[in-house]
């Protein structure tokens, strides 16, 4: 949770055995930790290779001020990537299910015109069948539809005897 300075770092004992601090011989290194809302966003690093004691008082200051924008930013390009995805994952959904739905209704049109193609054949042969036919609802017994030589036996037209009872004949 503190800024770790070392002003010549090749010379600090701490980290005098580090194998990057060995190869890379920086000479001036701050380490300052980003939090935003009390958690660790991210960690500033710098290193100063040409000067020793490059971080003075007044530049970590300066840092320290900068660092809530910082860490500030970084959460929010993680939101915005987390956003990003969750778009993504529901546009992905919104897909599918349009493509579910234009592929059902594709069916049921199909659907649709076979049952009317069937109706149209059904119509066709009821009304014009040398048959009596008719057709009543179950519960009022009255006429649904009949045919024409059922309307021609009684004397009536079509439209006379839809909506009739055989009682009423």
């Amino acid at each position: 949770r503190e800024t770790v300075i070392l002003s010549d770092a090749a010379k600090e004992t701490q980290f005098f055995h580090d194998s990057y601090i060995a190869v890379q011989k920086p000479r001036s290194v701050l380490c300052m930790p980003l939090f935003h809302q009390d958690r660790l966003t991210g960690v500033l690093y710098l290193e100063n290779n040409l000067t020793c004691g490059a971080f003075t008082a007044e530049r970590v200051h300066i840092l320290d001020l900068l660092s809530s924008q910082m860490a500030i930013s970084i959460e929010n390009a993680r939101i915005h990537d987390n956003l990003e995805k969750l778009v993504e994952k529901r546009t992905a959904e919104l897909t599918s299910s349009y493509e579910q739905l234009h592929k059902e209704i594709l069916e049921r049109r199909k659907n649709e015109e076979s049952l009317k193609v069937s109706e149209e054949k059904f119509s066709k042969v009821f009304r014009h069948s040398p048959s009596l036919m008719v057709i009543s609802g179950i519960t009022d017994g009255r006429l649904v539809e009949v045919n024409e030589a059922f309307a021609q036996v009684l004397g009536y037209t079509r439209e006379e005897l839809i909506g009739r009872t055989a009682l009423e004949l």
